[in-house]
């Protein structure tokens, strides 16, 4: 597999859990919650980016979903940050 195969692959995997997430949720114009998500991601040039910023709106949406869990699902430091926060508030949550 190439690098970009498995950035792609990645890339897929966050938006799937995601759209597990989000679900049904509507926002405030009563539009699909994760197409918010959708729209912030294609803003990022590269799929890395792109993941990233997936992968943040999953640490912030779900209690469920943490770093650590992330990382068993294949999830490395170029798209969590080596620090252990992204994605997650000042607060922690």
């Amino acid at each position: 597999m190439t690098h970009d195969q498995h950035d792609l692959d990645v890339l897929a995997r966050a938006i799937a859990i995601a759209a597990e997430i989000h679900g049904r949720q509507r926002d405030e114009n009563g539009d699909p919650r994760i197409l918010r998500v959708l729209r912030a991601m294609m803003m990022a040039d590269g799929e890395v980016a792109q993941t990233r910023i997936v992968v943040s709106d999953i640490l912030a949406s779900s209690k469920e979903w943490t770093l650590e869990r992330l990382r068993g699902e294949g999830f490395g430091d170029d798209v969590l940050g080596g620090d252990g926060k992204a994605g997650r508030r000042k607060d922690g949550k």
